[in-house]
């Protein structure tokens, strides 16, 4: 039979294209003592190449390497010295990573010796009133220059008059020393500048904040002084009002009503209800100029010594670096289709002076939320406006507190995918309901994590705009630490983040560890076993067997690991799910189903194991008569046992343990019937054949009574991973768990037909041939079930 596998066709045959073979390079990111620094990698490591310990001088203010010409030859030496005995830390000379934690860090240097070299702050700075203005402080609060109010509060605004040209010199002297070593001594130049310039110029819940968002306002820049991050530029005072104006209402005076009666100090801090609209719009705003004040200080002269130094040397290969700032990343704030979750109405309280805590309640299911940065500490539970012209008015896009979208002008989003909040503070948690699961168990603190990761890493990869193109560099932290918030950080879990970073084609990433290397050795087998799990297998084809009309929006088989999503052809509209889609068949009796089998081929081919895991993303649609099968439709998982030899004896079927019709299936919980779910094979020795070989056939099947009632199967990830390093072993099965329990680790041998079992009814019978005749004459193949070139009659007429 002839093989199709164009768009529009009737796919049926195997389609075969190059499987995803990118694999992840990490860049570690750890503690170094100042004697060891030019050891990054652990003693007696394997020296894996796709994992780097970074080239690391800590250049805050105040330590040994604040000086930027010291700081330029203790890389330059480093990096020298680890390509002259890699034993020290191996390094691609043609992709050298180098990590300045201090640059541009709010370091504080009290005494007059310590000049602030790399500071962000500056004491020679401060918030200074304009004439006719009084700078007002809270009670207790020292203006002592060096208190630490001073250094908390009064040094930081949106100017950064001082430091801003102090650190572009710094950076330039230090760009010039590694040119000039560079070109000295013939080493190879870094590619990869790696900052961790966390300082927020604007914080959260002091009530200090509050009356330094006061303050700043009555400093005489405020309406002369153009900010970074802004073109064309403009002064606070002209993004005010083009905020005020957007509103409709003044942002610090309110609007009259008791829900927003103006920006108060004396309530406490931004996170209360009179001072969140002007806390989440300065919030947003200073992001943003931090941004900017990056670019111009750091990424702007890198990129111009190279280009400059490139100019003057043409006939030498000169790298274009690449920058990255930990926790700078750019999402746009506009509105996004994510997974399902549960929101929370806004709750507006009448009270013009708190905002009380409420219990943790959620009072809609959705998937529909905007593309920002949600803060990993409370979520925007804090229940209440930021935005709400009056009582029951219109709701702006950033109704949420300390929700806000953000801005980078690096070549890397930074994104941390860290730990959030877990336990009540009083009342606030980010743990919710999994709606994926049909008994809907609450989530476990990972769960909640990850459902906030792919949130984060989502709303990164979908905002587009002409300033910025989404390039993403996940930072992690490294299995056995214990995350800011108590969440442990496991290799179960690892695994789980990696799978879901591979699933979106990301092969950049940056662990970290505040441990030095001689502490990491056990750290760095653990990342390595993980992504060697994650990446051991790659799709090589699928096909339908049963269903047509097949449409895809990308080559095979990428549409199955990589859930990137693609523009909607509708302006205006988030993107769109990239899905590899199937029309169900009638099968002339009493089911519609349809039929997805995928080849799996090991991509590291020195990885073995016999446990797998499974996850699977896909969603049962209305078919084109709108049948109203899908509250009826159920899944199924077969893997194919190479160990048994007979014809249609080779599908086995995991026990999920769900379905109605189907005891053994899953079912779709969710309101649009999609599901993400994974299901563990503990003992998988006798689905891994020949040369690592894995197949994977997904079912979905409904009772229907006429031809012409269908549905759609929509698939966005179909992923094998391995969960052990052990030899394979026999198989082992395992009753049904009871309804709600646990379903990983479960395979079932359920009793297979003899023959082509071509609807799957366990049965090999004239309803097989029916469909294996309708089949051939629309030149398909659905008979071929066990994959080799014999038909139907063979197998059927065998049976008989």
């Amino acid at each position: 039979m002839r093989q199709a596998c164009s768009l529009g066709m009737v796919a049926v045959a195997a389609c075969v294209a190059a499987g995803q073979t990118a694999l992840p390079e990490f860049y570690f990111f750890q503690n170094v003592r100042a004697q060891s620094q030019i050891r990054t990698q652990p003693p007696l490591f394997g020296g894996d190449r796709h994992m780097t310990g970074m080239v690391v001088v800590n250049t805050a203010s105040g330590s040994v390497d604040d000086n930027p010409i010291n700081a330029a030859d203790k890389v330059m030496d480093f990096i020298r010295g680890r390509l002259a005995d890699q034993t020290l830390g191996y390094l691609d000379p043609t992709d050298i990573p180098v990590s300045l934690p201090g640059f541009a860090h709010a370091n504080k240097v009290e005494l007059a010796e310590n000049a602030p070299l790399s500071a962000m702050r500056d004491p020679t700075d401060p918030i200074r009133a304009r004439p006719g203005q009084t700078l007002v402080w809270p009670t207790g609060f020292s203006t002592d220059p060096l208190s630490a109010d001073w250094w908390n509060f009064a040094l930081l605004h949106p100017w950064m008059t001082a430091s801003r040209p102090r650190l572009t010199g710094w950076m330039q002297t230090f760009m010039s020393r590694i040119m000039y070593r560079h070109e000295r001594d013939h080493i190879p130049l870094p590619k990869r500048y790696m900052f961790d310039s966390e300082q927020p110029i604007f914080g959260c819940c002091e009530q200090a904040w509050s009356y330094s968002l006061l303050n700043v306002m009555k400093d005489a820049r405020w309406n002369t002084a153009a900010v970074a991050g802004y073109y064309p530029q403009r002064t606070m005072a002209q993004l005010y009002a083009q905020a005020t104006a957007h509103y409709g209402w003044d942002l610090k005076n309110g609007d009259g009503t008791p829900l927003n009666p103006g920006f108060n100090p004396a309530a406490g801090g931004p996170q209360e209800l009179p001072n969140r609209p002007l806390s989440q719009w300065y919030t947003t705003t200073v992001k943003r100029i931090r941004s900017g004040i990056m670019r111009d200080v750091a990424y702007e002269p890198i990129r111009a010594a190279y280009a400059a130094y490139r100019s003057s040397h043409p006939n030498e290969i000169v790298p274009l670096p690449v920058i990255a700032n930990y926790g700078e990343y750019m999402v746009d704030g506009e509105p996004d289709v994510f997974g399902w979750f549960q929101d929370k109405f806004v709750h507006l309280i009448q009270d013009p002076t708190r905002q009380a805590p409420e219990p943790q309640t959620y009072d809609y299911e959705t998937v529909v939320h905007r593309r920002l940065s949600i803060d990993t500490d409370n979520e925007g539970a804090r229940q209440g406006h930021t935005m709400v012209a009056d009582f029951g008015g219109f709701i702006d896009a950033f109704e949420r507190w300390a929700m806000i979208p953000t801005m980078t002008w690096a070549d890397r989003d930074a994104v941390p995918l860290y730990d959030w909040r877990i336990s009540a503070h009083p009342a606030y948690t980010h743990i919710q309901n999994n709606l994926y699961r049909y008994d809907r168990p609450l989530e476990t603190p990972w769960d909640a994590c990850m459902r906030l990761h792919r949130h984060r890493v989502e709303s990164v990869l979908n905002s587009v705009s002409p300033e910025h193109r989404p390039n993403l560099l996940p930072y992690i932290r490294v299995p056995g630490e214990m995350g800011d918030y108590g969440v442990p950080i496991t290799e179960a879990g690892t695994r789980e983040l990696l799978a879901m970073l591979r699933a979106k084609g990301v092969t950049e990433i940056v662990p970290f560890t505040s441990n030095p290397p001689d502490e990491n050795t056990e750290v760095w087998r653990s990342i390595q076993r993980l992504y060697r799990q994650v990446w051991a297998y790659q799709v090589q084809k699928f096909r339908w067997s049963v269903g047509s009309g097949v449409t895809t929006t990308k080559n095979y088989p990428a549409d199955l690991f990589d859930t990137l999503r693609v523009p909607s052809r509708v302006a205006g509209q988030p993107p769109v799910e990239s899905v590899t889609t199937a029309q169900s068949r009638f099968d002339g009796v009493f089911t519609a189903s349809t039929q997805l089998e995928t080849t799996f081929v090991p991509l590291l081919t020195t990885v073995t194991g016999d446990s797998i895991r499974i996850n699977i993303e896909c969603q049962a649609a209305e078919g084109p008569f709108g049948s109203g099968l899908l509250s009826l439709v159920e899944g199924g998982v077969y893997l194919w046992d190479f160990t048994l030899r007979t014809p249609g004896l080779h599908w086995r079927q995991l026990n999920i343990g769900e379905g109605d019709r189907d005891p053994a299936a899953y079912i779709f919980a969710t309101q649009d019937d999609t599901t993400r779910r994974t299901f563990d094979i503990a003992n998988a020795a006798p689905f891994i054949g020949p040369g690592g070989i894995i197949r994977v056939m997904l079912r979905h099947n409904a009772p229907a009574e006429f031809a012409f009632e269908g549905f759609e199967s929509r698939y966005d990830l179909v992923q094998v991973i391995l969960l052990n390093d052990r030899p394979r072993f026999a198989i082992s099965t395992a009753s049904r768990p009871a309804p709600g329990g646990d379903t990983r680790n479960l395979v079932e041998v359920l009793p297979e037909p003899t023959g082509a079992d071509l609807n799957f009814d366990h049965v090999v019978d004239e309803a097989d041939l029916v469909l294996f005749v309708k089949g051939l004459l629309a030149d398909d193949a659905p008979a071929d079930v066990d994959d080799d070139p014999d038909s139907f009659v063979n197998a059927w007429t065998a049976a008989r």
